[in-house]
């Protein structure tokens, strides 16, 4: 008696049962079929033929088994170009899938890089920050940054108004030195001596 069961690792491929002899233990054969398969690209295709590896139950172990091969390394060709044709598509699918889980392993990497550098700027920024002697959620330290901010700001538009005022009272203070020295001078000299100013 042999039926045709669906292998549920490999969609694509059906496995033989025999029954040998009255209460013997079910073996499967390698056979070699060819299923009809839905595929997104095409609505119904023929599955690549693929030779199936025998796999015993453990009555029959002690009986010397065939080496296993994998079913990628031993593919049955064929000539009938539909059936290249299916097993390039069988093979595009793959490598689709393969590739989307690429894709996707390479974008979680590049978000776990850049949660990494968020976390590293938050740590220089409370380290570029005073210490405020309280433990702070990233939402305070940003205000705090905010805060600091502002006043490193306006410190500095103070110092920048006190520095203009430095240079015009030193501008005020060679013009003034500048008028003492020739008067001073034009008496006793006419040539009045050049200020290092």
């Amino acid at each position: 008696m042999v039926t045709l069961t669906r292998s549920v690792v490999q969609p694509r491929l059906a496995l033989a049962e025999r029954s040998v002899g009255p209460g013997a233990d079910t073996i499967v054969e390698p056979v070699v079929v060819s299923l009809k398969v839905a595929s997104p690209s095409s609505p119904l295709r023929s599955a690549r033929a693929e030779q199936i590896v025998p796999v015993r139950s453990s009555t029959d172990a002690s009986e010397n088994t065939p080496p296993a091969r994998s079913l990628a390394s031993s593919p049955v060709l064929s000539n009938n170009p539909k059936r290249r044709r299916a097993s390039r598509a069988g093979d595009a699918d793959e490598r689709a899938i393969e590739r989307t889980g690429q894709i996707a392993e390479h974008t979680l990497e590049g978000q776990q890089r850049g949660r990494d550098d968020i976390r590293e700027g938050y740590r220089r920024l409370k380290d570029a920050l005073p210490i405020s002697g309280q433990k702070s959620s990233k939402i305070a330290l940003l205000e705090r940054a905010a805060a600091h901010i502002r006043a490193l700001e306006a410190n500095n538009q103070h110092l920048v108004a006190r520095m203009q005022a430095a240079e015009m009272e030193m501008q005020r203070l060679r013009l003034a030195n500048a008028g003492l020295a020739e008067t001073l001078w034009t008496s006793e000299d006419p040539k009045p001596p050049a200020t290092k100013f």
